[in-house]
């Protein structure tokens, strides 16, 4: 009797290598924000603001990724979403503690107008993540996992 099992093609891209090709491309670290951020030691109000961006955005609980496993349109992502919300949540915690280490929110010109974007980028990803499409929400959560590695090696600041 013939084998049912598929061959692994390994000279085919997988899931991920699609994510990380596009995150090159259209992720965080392509962005000239993140470039300064990441290439020098940022000055603390720059590093402030973004801390309080990225806690403002991916610090609330729950956050996206809880909100695709609680979701379970693709249950075959379940184990790995189960993973990856566990993991999140320890990152939440450090993003909580580095917003408390950089102090209040300063005041910055446009601040309303940043507040609303945010506000644009949470319901965004809201919405990814309550999709209903399989594979919609599980590939939200890894572009978001894979730009969450660039945004973790921003420096000290000066």
């Amino acid at each position: 009797m013939a084998s049912t099992t598929a061959s692994i093609d390994e000279t085919r891209p997988g899931a991920w290598d699609v994510v990380a090709r596009l995150g090159a491309v259209d992720g965080a670290v392509a962005h000239p924000h993140a470039t300064r951020l990441i290439q020098s030691a940022p000055a603390q109000r720059n590093l402030s603001d973004a801390v309080h961006a990225f806690c403002d955005v991916y610090g609330r609980h729950p956050g996206m990724i809880d909100d695709a496993l609680l979701r379970g349109a693709q249950l075959g992502s379940l184990p790995w979403l189960e993973t990856a919300a566990t993991g999140f949540a320890i990152e939440r915690g450090y993003l909580a503690q580095l917003t408390a280490a950089v102090g209040p929110l300063p005041s910055t010109p446009g601040q309303a107008a940043t507040e609303a974007a945010l506000a644009g980028v949470r319901n965004a990803l809201e919405i990814l993540s309550g999709s209903e499409r399989a594979g919609c929400a599980t590939g939200a959560v890894a572009a978001l996992l894979h730009d969450w590695a660039v945004t973790r090696d921003v420096r000290p600041c000066r």
